[in-house]
């Protein structure tokens, strides 16, 4: 119930977000139908009205990728159900969880991602997702209170047997005295109705379940690091090619 009670908390907050990121792309597409409609009633027939129609049509093909991009990445995260294991590749789901959270950090932290692409996990879509867009939030409020604009920093690699996902901020750190509750329910140092203090809590449950598990550490005014373990899949297996002779 926990769990489902902060998913529902978390595509709220997260629709608001996606309705300001679909703006932006509806916006460049509203103003280049007036740039077409302009150039079809000067001489179209130029050289340069033709070229303003090709990047006009880009710009437009562009910002319909970005939104298809924001909806279909909204859909996998808020999928109804907790679903069947299956292999994911965790370079997808950070994908998906930087598009669908982008208004979380984006006006103070870039995010900067770089996992291995063989790395691949057997679990549950929707807990991974919800474990990688707890740490991401976590990181972008920390950067928040500090007052700048800074990095969260994602790396994955394999090591013995585990994929290893770090998310580390630059932001205010974790206090000596917090950091050992920072996984309990209803925990947070957040002003009154800015957070629930569950959105860490879900993720040592979700991890365990995946025969993982999950580490922090901290520096107050440095900044502070997730570390999650998940048990590689294994490794993919293509299909054999069907011979010529094969009816």
């Amino acid at each position: 119930q926990l769990v489902r009670a902060e998913k529902r908390t978390a595509i709220d907050r997260l629709a608001a977000g996606i309705a300001h990121e679909l703006n932006t792309p509806a916006g460049v597409i509203a103003a280049i139908r007036k740039r077409v409609r302009a150039e079809c009633a000067r001489a179209s027939s130029t050289d340069a009205a033709s070229a303003e129609l090709e990047s006009a049509v880009a710009d437009s093909e562009d910002a319909l990728r970005r939104m298809s991009a924001i909806i279909n990445a909204m859909k996998r995260f808020a999928s109804e159900g907790r679903g069947e294991p299956e292999i994911l590749s965790l370079g997808e789901v950070l994908d998906t969880v930087a598009i669908v959270a982008r208004h979380e950090y984006a006006s103070d932290a870039v995010l900067d991602v770089d996992v291995a692409p063989e790395l691949r996990v057997g679990a549950v879509r929707d807990d991974v997702q919800h474990v990688v867009l707890g740490l991401v939030k976590n990181a972008a409020w920390a950067i928040h209170e500090t007052g700048h604009v800074g990095t969260i920093e994602v790396r994955g690699h394999a090591d013995d047997g585990f994929a290893v996902v770090r998310v580390r901020d630059d932001g205010v750190g974790i206090a000596p005295e917090h950091l050992c509750r920072v996984f309990d329910p209803f925990f947070t140092t957040k002003p009154v109705g800015a957070g629930t203090g569950n959105g860490l809590a879900i993720a040592p449950t979700g991890v365990d379940q995946m025969g993982g598990s999950i580490g922090v550490t901290s520096t107050v005014g440095v900044g502070t690091t997730f570390e999650v373990r998940l048990p590689l899949a294994a490794p993919f297996r293509a299909p054999l090619p069907v011979p010529r002779w094969a009816s």
